[in-house]
């Protein structure tokens, strides 16, 4: 007979702030009720103390003056009291000594939950609809494992992301160059425990189990200290723009209505919106996401791992962040700067160059300073001319303009990839419901003209 497993959540409210105590216990100490406190060495409860608490309120949006009420001291002697401090009580636990790794446990916001000491994690909503879940990770020190958090907003409308205390983080370092920093995954990028929707009813009701990998991109960030707090959503199958099956994300910029559409919506959308999160990582096809002011860099292939789900061959990750130093920072994570290898020859294809006078202008700005900067001259090449000494056997003479106007030659290579690569998703919901899935106007326009 099979078991059914119940999981609960506990929510707490703290100064009118949701919140929730990690299930994962960082301690056993003596205490029978569920109180929020703030954990701290000997030096900072008798030091400068109303400093330390207001360095905490100033550096972490997780704590709040209502976790100073309570204080709890890592080491001491071996007697339990309760010291009154002004409006604070003080606990010195006894035994403290003989707990392994207690001394350890940075200083910071807990709760106290029976003889259990608890991380605590404060619960966001997502009022821009940017995610479809936040997540929790089994183990704080090396995740496995992640639980969607069911949890809902207070209005009971939209999902709630928990994020940790940063005080609970080193500095970045070499082994860790990320500690610490917030990040959201696209929905398309597997991550043990969770689901991936693809904005679409027909993809969950074939594929209703959870990831039972983590791609090896989310794993590399979780390595680097990473703390990821949930997947953010796609269009529907990384092309739709009529958002049925699922809530658009709601756009910070202009009076939110902007239309959207692509593999990046929710984590450009969600980046835009919440000051709480500091990196967020998408999936597309390289199109520009302006309409969200951020600024946002496509990898490279090999950045784009084999156990992502991708909509065609042209698919990359692509990182957002609020400044270019965060981009640098989640780049090159290590700052291991390799030495550079300065280009000796600089091609601009003149023959391809912008209609726009603005944007041609900003493009012989840019080839100016690039030489400069490398001290070599641009050379300018006619592709056209290149193109008509070596032509194609397929292009049957044509010169190249003409071929790809005519044979549509860019879009039908990403329109071939598209159609495949739900080649098999199609497939196994035909066998299994004896129709065709729904798909939104835009990707069964694809799907119609894409096929060979």
């Amino acid at each position: 007979m099979s078991q059914l497993t119940l999981c609960t959540y506990i929510t707490l409210i703290i100064d009118n702030l949701s919140y929730y105590p990690h299930g994962s216990i960082q301690e056993t100490i003596n205490s029978d009720a569920l109180i929020p406190i703030t954990l701290l060495t000997t030096e900072e409860i008798f030091g400068d103390l109303e400093g330390i608490l207001k360095l905490f309120d100033s550096r972490d949006d997780v704590f709040v003056p209502d976790f100073g009420a309570i204080l709890v001291e890592k080491t001491g002697d071996n007697s339990s009291q309760v010291v009154q401090g002004g409006a604070r009580q003080i606990y010195h636990l006894d035994q403290i000594r003989t707990l392994d790794g207690f001394s350890e446990l940075p200083s910071g916001p807990y709760f106290l939950h029976g003889p259990n000491l608890h991380q605590a994690w404060r619960l966001y909503d997502d009022d821009f609809e940017a995610f479809t879940a936040g997540v929790i990770p089994d183990d704080l020190d090396q995740p496995n494992e992640f639980q969607p958090l069911t949890s809902s907003s207070i209005q009971g409308d939209s999902v709630t992301v928990p994020v940790p205390s940063r005080l609970y983080y080193p500095q970045p370092s070499p082994r860790k160059p990320l500690s610490g920093i917030r990040i959201s995954i696209s929905d398309t990028i597997p991550l043990k425990g969770t689901y991936t929707t693809f904005s679409s009813r027909a993809w969950k009701s074939l594929y209703k189990n959870a990831s039972n990998t983590t791609a090896e991109y989310a794993q590399k960030l979780l390595d680097e200290g990473a703390v990821i707090v949930g997947k953010t959503k796609t269009s529907q199958f990384g092309t739709a723009a009529e958002w049925i099956d699922q809530q658009a994300p709601w756009s910070v910029r202009g009076d939110g209505y902007q239309r959207i559409k692509g593999g990046t919506v929710g984590a450009a959308a969600a980046l835009a919106g919440y000051e709480w999160l500091d990196r967020s990582v998408g999936i597309d096809d390289g199109r520009v996401v302006p309409g969200n002011g951020i600024y946002s860099l496509i990898q490279s292939e090999e950045d784009t791992t084999k156990d992502i789900i991708t909509t065609s061959n042209f698919d990359r990750t692509r990182l957002f962040s609020r400044s270019l130093k965060g981009l640098l920072d989640i780049t090159n994570p290590k700052n291991k700067l390799h030495e550079p290898i300065l280009s000796t020859e600089v091609l601009i294809p003149k023959d391809l160059s912008s209609a726009d006078e603005t944007q041609d202008a900003v493009i012989t700005d840019f080839v100016s300073i690039l030489q400069d900067f490398l001290d070599v001259q641009a050379e300018y090449i006619d592709v056209g001319k290149i193109w008509d000494k070596n032509p194609p056997a397929e292009a049957s003479g044509e010169g190249m303009q003409a071929f790809m106007q005519n044979m549509k030659a860019p879009f039908r290579s990403w329109c071939y990839d598209y159609y495949h690569a739900f080649d098999e998703f199609r497939r196994q919901y035909r066998q299994k419901f004896r129709y065709e899935p729904f798909t939104e106007a835009t990707p069964q326009f694809f799907w119609f003209v894409c096929p060979p």
